[in-house]
């Protein structure tokens, strides 16, 4: 590559309860060229579509309507806002293809067609869809995924769709196909809280995982990294000190675009972690 990496940020679910972290804040930082609003988090086995934006707005009463102005902002500086559906939670499912189809047009006509639908966040036309699929999920659940992807797709092709997942998700994947005939377009795996997460002492398992991503994808790929150093589990933070060091295997993939935060709460409580990073993940890759 000759050219840096980018930064995208998960913003909303679960914090988002200062006046640093709010929407429009986190855009005017002009750290990000990518944000996920977090999450459409609860649906399947016959139950309605629910969102839960975080501490931010309560969707219940309409307060998340506001920010359809903030979200607006962030599109004008040039910034990607996708919606992202699923995230850490247990609460969502799809458990067939009919379900993946009503989600996927309950979505589209919601949050990504520009019909002036007044839905959770205002009149809003986002820019794509972000899926997290948790940690442990059913094949099923993959499957039909992968089946809702198609489906938006088919709205319209220029809709921009993403995926978070383990680091060491891809063998026998359900969603490998997706992965490898380009159905995504950028996909940013998540490298912490697993044995594959960054380590300056012990990298095989991180160089390992990397690569493999790399050589299957036909999408972007960002490294997915935790902004909270005590993130829970087996963390996977990687200090700024550290952070040239870990990016010179991913560097080496002209399909590398950059790393992936979550989430925007914790970037501002550890001292604007995406400032101290930025310098970094732009700069131009050393020649080999």
């Amino acid at each position: 590559r000759t050219h840096g990496g980018e930064i995208g940020i998960y913003w909303g679910f679960p914090e988002s309860n200062t006046t640093l972290t709010t929407l429009n804040n986190t855009c005017n930082t002009r750290n990000f060229k990518v944000v996920s609003i977090a999450a459409l988090s609860n649906f399947g086995n016959g139950t309605a579509p629910r969102e839960d934006f975080g501490s931010s707005c309560n969707v219940a009463t309409g307060g998340c309507k506001h920010l359809q102005h903030d979200i607006e902002h962030c599109q004008r500086m040039g910034i990607k806002v996708l919606l992202c559906v699923g995230g850490p939670t247990q609460n969502y499912t799809l458990s067939d293809a009919d379900e993946a189809h009503s989600l996927a047009t309950y979505v589209y006509g919601v949050y990504l067609s520009g019909s002036g639908v007044d839905g959770p966040l205002g009149r809003v036309k986002l820019d794509g869809v972000d899926f997290y699929l948790r940690d442990n999920v059913s094949r099923t659940l993959e499957t039909n995924i992968e089946a809702m992807a198609k489906f938006l797709k088919g709205y319209d092709e220029d809709i921009l769709l993403s995926a978070s997942m383990r680091c060491d998700y891809i063998p026998g994947s359900p969603l490998r196909r997706a992965l490898e005939k380009g159905l995504l377009d950028k996909v940013w795996p998540r490298f912490y809280d697993h044995t594959c997460k960054y380590n300056a002492s012990q990298k095989e398992p991180f160089v390992s995982s990397v690569k493999t991503w790399t050589a299957l994808l036909n999408a972007s790929f960002y490294l997915g990294l935790p902004t909270r150093p005590d993130y829970p589990g087996r963390s996977g933070y990687i200090p700024p000190e550290q952070l040239k060091d870990a990016l010179e295997i991913p560097e080496r993939s002209c399909k590398y675009a950059g790393v992936m935060l979550w989430n925007r709460h914790w970037d501002v409580k550890n001292e604007n972690y995406s400032t101290r990073i930025k310098p970094i993940v732009e700069a131009t890759p050393d020649k080999p």
